[in-house]
This record gives structure tokens, sequence and C-alpha cells, in this order.
């Protein structure tokens, strides 16, 4: 098939064609150009943070990301006291932060090229690493350019309290 027809295709049908086209795509996508990933930030992580503050040092954590915080403030904190609104944002920023740098966190991005009639494509995964060398890696899309998809994991479909972090 040509580039622009295999564009043109229904989501669904474009996987077909992969799978067609393709016999050992999930052993290229893992070994596929890793593009980035997706953190999000639920209700039940800021939970556990204001929930128990001692456990997990909440004021301590507020502090490395807003030095202002006070050293008094912070054992407040810590202790269980109430956050105003700019400390949960500081503590949310903080969450994604300590997320962000953990192994194996959020949905993680692949992109492969794949020959066609007349060119290439560009196939965009996305999997969760469930331990190293881990990942069962799904067909998200097609792209004409790795530009496009790149750009269709970074900016299209981030949600609220979702952040893409580009590797």
């Amino acid at each position: 098939m040509k580039k622009h027809e295999i564009l043109s295709l229904q989501h669904s049908e474009k996987k077909d064609w992969l799978i067609r086209n393709v016999s050992d795509y999930k052993v290229k996508a893992f070994y596929g150009n890793l593009i980035g990933y997706i953190i999000n930030v639920s209700d039940y992580h800021m939970e556990e943070y204001l929930n128990y503050p001692e456990s997990y040092d909440t004021g301590s954590i507020i502090k490395k990301e807003y030095p202002e915080l006070s050293t008094i403030r912070e054992e407040e904190i810590n202790s269980g006291a109430s956050l105003t609104k700019q400390e949960i944002e500081i503590l949310k920023s903080a969450i994604i932060e300590l997320r962000a740098g953990e192994a194996y966190e959020g949905m993680n991005f692949t992109v492969c090229n794949f020959a066609c009639d007349d060119g290439e494509v560009f196939v965009i995964f996305s999997g969760i690493f469930e331990g190293p060398g881990d990942v069962d890696w799904s067909f998200d899309n097609i792209f004409a350019t790795k530009a496009e998809a790149v750009k269709s994991v970074s900016q299209d479909r981030l949600e609220a309290d979702e952040y893409f972090f580009p590797i």
C-alpha cells in the first residue's frame, strides 16, 4: 500500500495493516526510539501525601521544591497542618518530579518507521514497563512523519494532571 492509503485508513484498519505486513512489530517496538512518557498525578497520589504527611515528609518535599518555605512551616506540614492552595500546587509539582524520576512509571511511547510501497510511515506504540526489558507494547497510531508522531504524544493526548517527559 502507498503511504497516503495507509494514513487514510480507520484506526483498526491501520492496526490490521501493521499486523499483516510486519509480523514482528512488537519486537521492533521494543527496539524503537523511545520518545518519552506521560506521568499523571491522580487524586490518589495527592491524598497519600496529604493524609500521611509524616510518612511522606510532605513539608520537606514542598520545601525542597520551594526553598522559601520556612523550616517552621515545613515541620508544621510534616506534623499534619493543612496546606494552602500555593503549597498544594507546589506539592503537586514535586510529586510529578518524584514520579518522573522513578523507574517504570507512567505510560511510555516509542516510535518506529516501517516501509510501505512509496516510502515509510511512523508508528507509535505505547506501554507500561513491567520490569527491566518487559513492556507489552500496544499499537497506538500511524503517522506520515516522525515529528507528527512525537507531537501526537506530547501535545494532542494530555489530559488534566498529565505531563509529558520527552527522552
